[in-house]
């Protein structure tokens, strides 16, 4: 369905529709929220856009992105939650080591006394003892707090905290990488700019762009 708006014939041309994914593609990645995107684009363009043609804007640009293994997703979600694996398994030994008795030895000085032939005791001298004690314990809860995190940061990741968002600071990944983050955002927009027709094409929802 074309998207509705004020000042252009009730839709978005093909110009028009370009340069929202232009815009909404540098907010989305400023991260600023989906009703944010939408403020912007309604106060910039002679038409409005409602909510859900947003999201589907912006549904069509991750999806381009994914399609051209610039930014995958998936992938960068794996390589975190395997980090966060990694990090469990070290606080749950760390755990059951915090469980384990613990031992202390130390010196202890004692007077030592020796029987005369007279049958006596008297001090004759002064000598160092080793000792051990042996302490049970209920191991060290800053462990659990960080298999908690963990749980936690799991379930933002895989989307179980809704409507929490987990979010990839790509300019950063990408400069690990030695990539020019400017270079790959301008690349990203012509990727989708260039193929918006065909995209187009296929879906009945350019969006439901009732403001």
């Amino acid at each position: 369905m074309p998207s509705r708006g004020k000042g252009n014939g009730g839709k978005r041309n093909n110009a028009q529709r370009d340069n929202d994914y232009k815009d909404e593609a540098r907010l989305y990645l400023q991260g600023n929220t989906q009703q944010q995107v939408r403020e912007y684009i309604n106060s910039t363009r002679p038409y409005k856009l409602s909510l859900m043609q947003i999201c589907y804007d912006i549904k069509v640009i991750r999806q381009r992105w994914v399609e051209s293994q610039m930014i995958d997703f998936n992938e960068a979600k794996s390589k975190e939650l395997s980090k966060i694996d990694h990090l469990e398994i070290t606080y749950w030994e760390a755990w059951m080591r915090s469980l384990q008795p613990q031992t202390t030895e130390y010196m202890e000085k004692v007077d030592d006394q020796s029987s005369s032939q007279a049958r006596k005791n008297v001090p004759t001298y002064s000598r160092k003892k080793q000792k051990r004690e042996t302490k049970t314990t209920t191991g060290d809860v800053k462990f659990l707090d960080g298999v908690q995190w963990c749980i936690n940061k799991r379930c933002q990741i895989l989307g179980f905290n809704a409507p929490e968002k987990f979010q990839i600071d790509w300019r950063k990944e990408a400069e690990k990488e030695g990539v020019n983050a400017s270079d790959v955002f301008e690349k990203m927009v012509q990727e989708f700019v260039g193929s918006a027709d065909e995209t187009d094409g296929q879906t009945g929802l350019d969006g439901e762009g009732a403001g």
